[in-house]
C-alpha cells in the first residue's frame, strides 16, 4: 500500500511540474530576433502591423494555377440549359461549348423518343450541384454574367464531360481534347447523338 501511494505521489508531482513548465513556456513571448517585428506570438491577442514586419511570406498559390478561382456551387443552383447555371444573382456560362436545346426531343434508331434536351440540362446539374470546382473567368459578358472554364479534381473540365456524354456541342474553333470528347460521344451515340436524324445530318 505504501509503495503504491508513493508511486501515485511521484506521478502527481511530475504531472504538476510538467503543467507549470508548459504554462511558463506559453506565457513567455517569442521575439523575431533581428527583424524588428516585435512579438511573434503570445498568450494574449496582439495587433500586428504588417508594414513593420520583414518576415518571409509564401507566394499566393493561386497565382501559379491555371484555374485560380474556387467556385462552390450550392445544391440549390439553378440550371438554365446544359451549359449555363446561376446562383446568388450571378450567371455562369461554360466556355467552348453550346447547349443542347432544352426542349429538344430525340428519336432513336428504333423509333423511341425521349427528352434529350431535358436530360442534357439535368446532366449539368448532376455534375455541379453541391460541389466545388477550380475555375477561371474568361470574360464578363454582362454585369454578373461570366464566361468560365471549370476543372474537376481529376484534371478534366466540366465542358469535356458534357461533350463526352452528348450533353453539349463543341463550337468552332474547338480544342483537341474537346474534339476528342465529342468524337467519343458521336461514336457511342450518347445524348443528343442518339437522335438518328441529328446524327446523320452532322456526320
Amino acid at each position: 500500500m505504501q509503495i503504491a501511494l508513493c508511486v501515485r505521489l511521484v506521478v502527481f508531482f511530475a504531472i504538476a511540474l510538467f503543467a507549470l513548465e508548459a504554462r511558463a513556456l506559453a506565457a513567455e513571448p517569442v521575439s523575431t530576433s533581428g527583424t524588428g517585428a516585435g512579438v511573434l506570438w503570445t498568450d494574449k491577442p496582439v495587433r500586428i502591423d504588417r508594414a513593420k514586419q520583414d518576415l518571409e511570406r509564401i507566394p499566393d498559390r493561386r497565382l501559379n494555377e491555371a484555374f485560380p478561382d474556387i467556385l462552390y456551387v450550392p445544391k440549390s443552383v439553378r440550371v438554365t440549359d446544359s451549359v449555363t447555371f446561376s446562383y446568388r444573382n450571378q450567371v455562369f456560362k461554360l466556355a467552348h461549348i453550346a447547349p443542347v436545346p432544352s426542349q429538344m426531343v430525340c428519336r432513336a434508331q428504333d423509333g423511341r423518343r425521349w427528352s434529350c434536351g431535358l436530360r442534357a440540362r439535368m446532366n449539368l446539374r448532376a455534375m455541379i450541384a453541391g460541389k466545388q470546382f477550380h475555375c477561371r473567368k474568361l470574360a464578363e459578358e454582362a454585369p454578373a454574367h461570366y464566361l468560365v472554364e471549370c476543372q474537376l479534381a481529376n484534371g478534366q473540365t466540366v465542358a469535356e464531360l458534357l461533350l463526352r456524354s452528348g450533353s453539349a456541342l463543341g463550337v468552332t474553333p474547338i480544342a483537341q481534347d474537346l474534339e476528342q470528347a465529342e468524337a467519343f460521344a458521336i461514336s457511342m451515340r450518347a445524348g443528343i447523338w442518339s437522335d438518328a436524324d441529328y446524327h446523320a445530318q452532322n456526320q
